[in-house]
């Protein structure tokens, strides 16, 4: 008989919680840092929720002597980088993490932290939030994911990731040698809707692999992570959680709460529906259901009623966007996907030029909105800088033949009309690359490649995002970047990737044929060849290239 699964949700006494939230402080580690209430009362608060899980689940004997893997999420750790609040809520609260790992030594002392940010910058995340100090504090190990060698699998019964390249500590879970928590910020998401326990996962992807269907794909892409490897226990950090348009700065919400599980999928249904979304309109959550990875036998102990949490706000034409850079010129026109089938002009109405923009939720759209929206958090922002700039978003709705474009008020652009438009224009993703000689910029990738897009409004707009000028500046933090560099490059010239190569295209990676017994089976390990010397000189390239 199977394990009974049970989410417990735990409220944290009322108090103010947003101090250090973001960054540990100085005295981290000292006995007047562990006598601050906040502190005090977040450890209870872990404490009493892991020990109530325990109890009911038992799961502490399965970590008992065990390598334990925590990943928590450092994608953008916001702490006084140039933005106009020291703190937003986008990672993991060190002070949660601090917590959970004192627990976890309860029963073991083969602790790591593991984590990949979204670029070769974990290391320096972890030195900016205080994580290193954590990691010297107890005496456990710290790995940043694009400084390991990847191993390879096939993903038979997967709908996307038929091939899929992870981290090689990661196989341990996969072999079942290691005990995996899954420790995510609770918090909003452009692309997803919400963004916790299973979706963390895509931290655990190499930095190139986590651009293969980063696209309208990009829901299914992160179930089929599940035929994998499945985190033994979900715990969500919702001390300070977050509304808005992660993965940009976004705004805190004091939720108080802490959320743990022993099922994934459904630890995050609970997550959010006490944020106010409707599980059953997320399409993760409807692609997890359809693939059978929920548990509606799940006993949930102490949910606590929804309450208001901002969506992420996904439109140029009508949304936040549009709002806070009125002289940007959106254009928006799509004919694949979802996107509604037009016989005339005639028919153009707002609400079918938002379903054009939806046509892609995981791709484009979200990325030239995060891109923008950080530029609104910086200190100077002024709207004013970004006139005379026209975005252009999909391939085009193909009406009689002829591709058009559509702005916020409804008016259509043919490719002429687009080319007389004065000032400087940029076409975003592979569906514009029919007119990337028309254009200033063209950003190429199914998603366009976000740090690209930044940089191309960063050259287009005459601003500059003040993280680089922050990191650059700062010692430890550059040593930290060259630290994961050499570590990087070392491990390449002795014969290990540490990446694959990069892939922005449309496409699903199928691997080699299978048997009709291999495609029965949830995942299929296969051996790296060695690496060729031309395939060394590509990463190392690439190793070099990352910082800049």
């Amino acid at each position: 008989m199977a394990d009974k699964n049970y989410v417990i949700v735990t409220k944290a006494p009322e108090m103010d919680y947003k101090t250090d939230y973001v960054a540990l402080p100085k005295n981290y580690g000292t006995p007047a840092y562990y006598a601050r209430r906040d502190v005090t009362a977040i450890r209870e608060t872990v404490f009493n929720n892991l020990e109530d899980l325990d109890g009911r689940t038992g799961f502490s004997r399965k970590m008992r002597n065990r390598k334990v893997l925590i990943k928590p999420n450092f994608v953008g750790v916001y702490h006084k980088m140039g933005f106009k609040d020291d703190d937003y809520p986008q990672s993991t609260d060190p002070r949660v993490i601090d917590a959970v790992v004192d627990f976890v030594k309860r029963f073991t002392d083969d602790i790591t932290i593991i984590e990949g940010s979204g670029a070769p910058v974990t290391r320096l995340m972890a030195k900016i939030n205080g994580t290193d100090r954590i990691v010297k504090r107890y005496g456990i190990r710290f790995e940043a994911v694009e400084e390991l060698p990847v191993d390879k699998y096939l993903l038979p019964r997967a709908q996307v990731m038929k091939e899929v390249y992870i981290p090689r500590t990661f196989s341990q879970v996969v072999r079942g040698e290691a005990f995996y928590i899954s420790l995510p910020k609770m918090k909003t998401n452009l692309y997803t809707g919400v963004t916790l326990g299973f979706k963390n996962a895509m931290g655990s992807l190499s930095t190139h692999m986590r651009y293969r269907n980063h696209n309208y794909n990009i829901d299914k892409k992160l179930v089929d992570l599940l035929y994998l490897f499945k985190p033994d226990l979900t715990i969500i950090d919702g001390i300070i959680g977050a509304e808005g348009d992660v993965p940009a700065p976004v705004d805190p919400v004091e939720a108080g709460l802490i959320i743990s599980g022993t099922n994934s999928v459904e630890t995050d249904r609970v997550a959010t529906r006490i944020m106010s979304h409707d599980p059953s309109r997320i399409r993760l959550m409807q692609e997890a259901d359809k693939l059978g990875f929920g548990d509606p036998a799940v006993e949930v102990v102490g949910e606590v009623a929804p309450f208001p949490w901002r969506p992420a706000d996904t439109s140029l034409i009508s949304g936040n966007v549009a709002k806070n850079f009125p002289q940007v010129r959106f254009l928006v026109g799509a004919t694949k996907n979802t996107a509604p089938k037009l016989e005339s002009l005639e028919e153009v109405t707002l609400e079918k030029i938002q379903a054009m923009e939806q046509a892609c939720p995981g791709g484009c759209l979200p990325s030239i909105i995060m891109a923008f929206e950080n530029y609104r958090y910086m200190k100077g922002y002024s709207p004013d800088k970004y006139k005379n700039l026209t975005v252009l978003l999909g391939a085009g709705a193909n009406i009689g033949g002829t591709l058009y474009y559509f702005d916020k008020e409804g008016k259509s652009y043919t490719k002429e009309e687009i080319l007389a438009i004065p000032g400087t224009k940029m076409a975003a993703g592979s569906c514009t690359a029919w007119m990337k000689d028309h254009t200033e910029f063209y950003v190429e990738g199914c998603t366009a490649h976000v740090l690209k897009l930044a940089n191309a409004i960063d050259k287009a707009t005459g601003t500059k995002n003040p993280m680089l000028k922050k990191v650059i500046t700062n010692p430890a933090y550059m040593a930290a970047l060259l630290k994961s560099m050499l570590t990087r490059y070392r491990m390449v010239k002795a014969g290990s990737p540490v990446d694959i190569e990069l892939s922005l295209e449309d496409r699903i990676f199928e691997g080699r044929s299978l048997s009709p017994e291999e495609n029965e089976r949830d995942f299929i390990p296969c051996d790296m060849p060695p690496m060729t010397k031309e395939q060394k000189k590509q990463q190392v390239r690439y190793i070099l290239k990352s910082l800049g």
